[in-house]
């Protein structure tokens, strides 16, 4: 049983006081600040000479005198720093003026022996460092950048995409063509990238699905990084119920446009139709981790059980009226089979987006893996009034019909997906049983044969010109 999807939501489903101490290490030695109501001094270490400074405030706070002498002390005090924070200053001018002479110095010397690449010595770099970073240090800094960064790819997911398979565009991919959503100059079919792809979002949302995957993949021939023709590519696949290409072509849109956050929902919902709980835990935390409302939630992505149900559940205290939090948990609890919870979400998500013809299929799929199948057929027929073109959710109404043992029903919804999908052919088997079990046996030749001719003058499904 499975979900359909659209480009604002996350698409399918696979139900188939105190102080403060701080330190900085300067040139020469070092500078410590101690911030404490408790302490009163701080300490530079210069050029290897030491200094003591006061805080006055701090000494006003420590002990009582008289007014009179309270006030020369502070006068005292305050030409005293004064001075030796000009001293400090002095002494780091000279040294930033030394370094930057044996810098020079050292350049030289290195293009005197040919510039040979490393060197520079060590020790030297170290002496010259303004802020005394060692190389030891600067190498552990380096390391840890790289690590990192590559649990941040780790975690989000960000592996390179499979080869897609093209298959309603049949040239090979243009070499060296290489764009974006902003590539401008390139035509396909007469008209530019912009006019295209609109093209395609026309016939996708009126159902047209097939030709809208010709667009799409039309598109991405002139420019192979147009990151929303393999997004809405993506959701086409989806709603065909073929969750391998959508995957496919969504993970070439995070690629690349990593911060497309409708492709990384899109993505996590069908990693949950094809049971790939590591991924979808991947993508969904991707999303959270980039949506700004969300995004302090998100933590390491580490495989844990339960792990993206309670960053989506804080998600969801957090707002309690975002449809796409309230969908991508109603998925992620579909998906540990928690029922109950998964219809609650889905059916407020619904009541806050009612025209989103995906959310009704979601929550009838959800109904139906929950035992209900009977409660499913109202919610499928929701979606298919919104978007009569949609094989997905005639798909899943046949399932439903077939499992309350209305064979013919069945069929006719079978028929209908295989009409609007030519490439649904497990479609076929799942018909075959039902001309079965309705034991309708002039029509089984006919469905071995994968002919629809004969059930026209039997099941009332509407054929049409797919191209």
């Amino acid at each position: 049983m499975s979900l359909a999807s659209q480009p604002s939501t996350i698409q399918g489903n696979g139900f188939a006081g105190g102080g403060v101490q701080q330190q900085v290490r300067v040139v020469g030695g070092e500078v410590s600040t101690l911030d404490n109501v408790n302490n009163v001094s701080s300490t530079r270490t210069v050029s290897g000479r030491s200094q003591t400074s006061v805080n006055p405030s701090q000494v006003m706070s420590s002990f009582h005198a008289s007014p009179a002498i309270m006030g020369g002390l502070l006068s005292s005090m305050k030409a005293r720093q004064v001075e030796m924070d000009r001293e400090h200053e002095e002494a780091m001018r000279k040294a930033k003026v030394r370094s930057d002479r044996k810098i020079e110095e050292e350049w030289r010397r290195v293009e005197g022996r040919g510039g040979q690449e490393g060197e520079i010595e060590e020790e030297f770099l170290d002496d010259a460092m303004p802020l005394g970073a060692t190389m030891e240090e600067l190498r552990r800094a380096w390391e840890e950048a790289e690590e990192s960064s590559l649990k941040d790819r780790t975690t989000f997911g960000a592996e390179a995409p499979r080869s897609y398979q093209f298959k309603y565009v049949k040239e090979e991919m243009k070499e060296g063509v290489s764009g974006s959503a902003s590539s401008q100059a390139h035509l396909v079919d007469g008209q530019s990238i912009p006019d295209k792809f609109a093209e395609g979002v026309r016939l996708f949302e009126s159902g047209s699905l097939r030709p809208a995957c010709h667009c799409f993949e039309s598109v991405l021939k002139s420019s192979p990084q147009h990151a929303p023709s393999w997004r809405y590519l993506g959701l086409s696949h989806q709603e065909l119920d073929a969750d391998e290409d959508a995957i496919i072509c969504l993970e070439h849109a995070v690629a690349s446009d990593p911060y497309d956050l409708d492709s990384l929902l899109s993505l996590g919902v069908s990693y949950v139709n094809e049971m790939d709980i590591d991924r979808m835990g991947r993508s969904l935390t991707a999303w959270v981790a980039g949506n700004g409302k969300y995004g302090d939630l998100a933590g390491e992505w580490t495989g844990g059980e339960g792990e993206v149900e309670d960053m989506l559940r804080r998600a969801r205290e957090r707002d309690q009226n975002d449809p796409q939090v309230l969908e991508a948990l109603g998925v992620v609890y579909n998906a540990a089979r928690k029922y109950p919870e998964a219809i609650e979400c889905l059916e407020k998500a619904c009541a806050l987006s009612p025209k989103n013809y995906s959310l009704w299929n979601k929550l009838g799929a959800t109904l139906a893996n929950s035992g209900m199948s009977e409660r499913a057929l109202a919610h499928y027929g929701r979606a298919i009034d919104m978007k009569p073109r949609f094989p997905r959710a005639w798909l899943n109404l046949a399932i439903s019909y077939s499992n309350l043992k209305e064979y013919d029903e069945a069929s006719r919804c079978y028929l209908q997906t295989l009409a609007l999908n030519e490439d649904a052919t497990q479609c076929w088997s799942y018909l075959r049983l039902s001309v079965t079990c309705a034991e309708r046996w002039e029509l089984l030749e006919a469905a071995t044969r994968h002919e629809l001719e004969p059930f026209e003058k039997v099941f009332d499904f509407v054929r049409e010109n797919n191209g």
